[in-house]
This record gives C-alpha cells, structure tokens and sequence, in this order.
C-alpha cells in the first residue's frame, strides 16, 4: 500500500538573551547559532519549519511553513537587528513552544510527536527544567558557547564597540552550563544535545536523530487488514 506520510514538524527555538552576545564562540553565539539554524533549514526536506525567538518571554517569529526561502531570510535578517537582551527562561518558552504544536486534548499521548530544536548557551534563570515532553516530541539541544566563557560586549546601533557588560563594577563572564543540559535528558524521553564551537556544523547529526524518531514513529501502531471475499461470488457468476 502506498500511502502519502505526514512531514515532520520542527520548531527551531533561538536563545535571544544577553549572554548569547558573547564571543567565545565566533562570530558570536546568537550568529552562530543562526548559521547552525539556517544550514539546517536548507537541507531540511519534509519538515514543516516554526522559528520561536525566546529570553525572559517568547514569541514565534514565523508559524509552520515548507517555504524554505523564507524561513532563510528572516533567519538572515535576525542577524542585523538589535533584538539580544534580557535574561533566559528556557524551561517556560520550551513549555510555551509545545502549544505551538496544536495537540489534541483528546490525542493519546504515543500519537503526539514533533521536533524541538533549541539553541541556548543554557544559563537558564528561573532554576531546574521542569517541563513534562510528550513521549514522541524529540528534544534537541545546541549548546552555543565554552566552558571557559566570555564576556558579552556591547555595541552601538552602527555595530561599533562600545565595551563589555559589567556588574557592580566588574565585567561580566558567561560561561556554557553543561550540567544543565546533562540534566534535561534525565526527564525527556527522545533527548540529545551537542555543545558547539566556532567551527562545529552539527547538521547531519541533528537529522539523523530527527529522522530515527520519526521512523520509529511510523513503525508504531497496529495495522489489521480485512479479506476481501469477491472472488466466492465471482466464480460463480462467470
């Protein structure tokens, strides 16, 4: 039997907080998250793509589409706007973002499915991630940024530099929160994170865990197929 399968559906979430402003990975965490995104969008055949722009609020910045040209060029334009500041609630724009997926309140909770794709340096302030993932959402994180860490400088509207972030007196550092995104994967089911550097292209690794979900995912369920009995009838008749 062949049958036409739904596309994966993909919601890409980039950290817009102060912190990915830092330079410890080039050109910076939020434009390397950005090339990180948009390599994957191009080669992201059969997924209907949602971008999801977060700090201490969400929002979505483009809702499902395929349109592939689009999606790349509001992730391009991201890039020249002003738009990092704030702090990081990954926890609630996760929680947020799922909405974004429409489930069924009547929807068994093996049939929900989607792919959660989340760029962050993992400085998340409001605490332990405390968001209950369906059994078939798959939950990637990109960690964006070194364990050494930076500091976040600070520019005027034309791009020039204008100094580092200081706090009481002293320059901030940001620093990559690795244990934090260990800890995730003790509560989500299909979960996996990278940690990146300015040179790291994990794109294909991302994928292809996308694609081992969603293949298990059509290989669930049950199939019953019933006999058709014509051929009792048609003998005789010819």
């Amino acid at each position: 039997v062949r049958a036409n399968l739904p596309d994966q559906r993909t919601i890409i979430m980039l950290d817009t907080s102060s912190s990915m402003l830092s330079e410890d990975v080039r050109p910076s965490r939020f434009a390397k998250s950005i090339q990180i995104a948009r390599h994957f969008v191009k080669s992201a055949a059969g997924h209907q793509i949602s971008i999801v722009l977060f700090s201490d609020i969400q929002k979505r910045l483009i809702p499902f589409t395929d349109d592939i040209d689009l999606i790349d060029s509001r992730l391009a334009a991201l890039e020249k706007m002003n738009s990092v500041a704030g702090g990081s609630n990954i926890s609630q724009a996760i929680e947020e973002s799922i909405q974004y997926f429409d489930f069924d309140s009547s929807e068994d909770e093996k049939t929900k499915s989607g792919n959660l794709l989340v760029f962050t340096d993992a400085e998340e302030s409001e605490g332990e991630f405390k968001v209950h993932i369906p059994l078939n959402v798959n939950l990637a994180m990109i960690g964006v940024g070194t364990l050494k860490g930076g500091n976040i400088p600070l520019r005027y509207e034309d791009g020039a530099f204008k100094g580092y972030k200081t706090f009481k007196g002293e320059q901030v550092v940001t620093k990559l929160d690795e244990d934090y995104l260990k800890k995730i994967g003790k509560g989500v089911k299909n979960y996996k994170y990278w940690i990146v550097n300015s040179y790291s292209l994990p794109t294909d690794e991302i994928k292809n865990f996308f694609r081992e979900g969603y293949t298990k995912k059509q290989g669930m369920g049950d199939l019953r197929i019933r006999p058709v009995y014509s051929h009792y009838i048609l003998i005789p008749a010819i």
